[in-house]
């Protein structure tokens, strides 16, 4: 497959930007929707009251999966899906197949079943999908972090800053260009749903950013490889809370893997790192002296001793659940202020029990 120009890439770019302005009103992510097995620690961006900037990447897609069906080598700068969230008994978030694929979904198969036979409204509310999108970004006032993934409703982030780009009579907009990307800038207001509290985008505007170097690419979650799709009977089983048999175990909900022609384990580690804006503006450390908090590469596994298992109360949990092994289980993670570090604790407990 022969590698696009950079010319080809941005006119790529700009029709599926203009692409989802033209459907913004057609069209969350969760544990079950994304494989984060390959990655030893995923930062997640969490939007904050007040003035942020973040800067949006673009990745290459790589599957013959990709939702709205981009082409493998073509560039995307989002995942855009269909989630149905915190439903059955363990209130997981499921893909929804019909919205986002087209296929037959027993979920939403069930919500129809139940609207025929006159269940109450509410009850069938909580089944129907919602619209969320994922995006790779660098926090301009944390670029140390490197780059996070950043999961969002449709409505609250992507629809605005299209919006807003589509204003800009006198240029076209491309925000996660390499080289012609803008940075997005933003004033957060905390709104209130409920219960629920959320940051509304407001003010946003696009301001010129430096040039990121092409071996961003190599750095950037591959995000339509990393989307975890079940077939009809696998969503069904997640759904009723049904446990799978030992040999479908193996082959549990699984993801587009993987990234065509993918190095191998020892070609990865020998890759060198993308340094962040802010260390190309410094000179380069010399080889022993390692930066604290750097971007981590894709699939580099971080090699640490085992250490003897911290032992964690449920009260270190601001609503009383299990800290380090509810995360993202329970509604009240979604606004949980504690939410990264429990899931930091959870994906220690994990790594730990794989040792054992």
């Amino acid at each position: 497959m022969s590698k696009l120009s950079k010319k080809e890439r941005r006119e790529a770019l700009r029709k599926r930007q203009q692409d989802n302005i033209n459907n913004r009103e057609k069209g969350g992510t969760g544990k079950g929707i994304l494989d984060l097995s390959d990655y030893d620690k995923v930062e997640f961006y969490k939007p904050k009251k007040g003035r942020g900037s973040i800067d949006l990447l673009m990745y290459e897609v790589s599957t013959d999966n990709h939702p709205q069906g981009i082409k493998p080598g073509y560039p995307d700068y989002l995942l855009d899906v269909w989630v149905h969230r915190f439903v059955g008994p363990d209130e997981v978030s499921i893909i929804c197949l019909k919205k986002t694929f087209g296929k037959p979904c027993p979920i939403c198969d069930e919500a129809s079943n139940m609207k025929i036979s006159g269940a109450d409204e509410d009850t069938i509310k909580q089944l129907q999908p919602q619209r969320r999108c994922i995006y790779n970004v660098i926090d301009l006032d944390n670029e140390d972090k490197g780059i996070q993934l950043f999961e969002i409703s449709y409505f609250l982030f992507e629809r605005e800053w299209l919006e807003e780009a589509e204003a800009y009579e006198d240029e076209i907009i491309t925000p996660a260009d390499l080289e012609d990307g803008r940075t997005i800038s933003y004033r957060g207001s905390e709104e209130k749903l409920g219960k629920n509290s959320f940051i509304k985008f407001k003010s946003i505007s696009f301001e010129k950013r430096e040039l990121y170097p092409e071996d961003y690419l190599d750095e950037v979650y591959p995000l339509d490889a990393m989307l975890i799709i079940p077939t009809y009977e696998e969503a069904k089983n997640q759904f009723m809370g049904v446990a799978a048999d030992d040999e479908e175990e193996e082959e549990q909900p699984r993801r587009s893997r993987r990234r065509r022609n993918e190095p191998d384990e020892d070609e990865e580690e020998s890759k060198p790192r993308s340094r962040t804006r802010r260390e190309r503006k410094e000179p380069e450390p010399e080889p022993e002296e390692k930066p604290a908090r750097r971007q981590r590469t894709r699939r580099e596994k971080k090699e640490e001793e085992p250490t003897e298992e911290k032992k964690i109360t449920n009260s270190e949990c601001p609503y009383g659940y299990d800290f380090g092994h509810d995360c993202d289980e329970k509604k009240e993670c979604m606004e949980c202020d504690e939410w990264q570090r429990c899931a930091d604790e959870q994906d220690r407990l994990i790594a730990l029990s794989k040792e054992k």
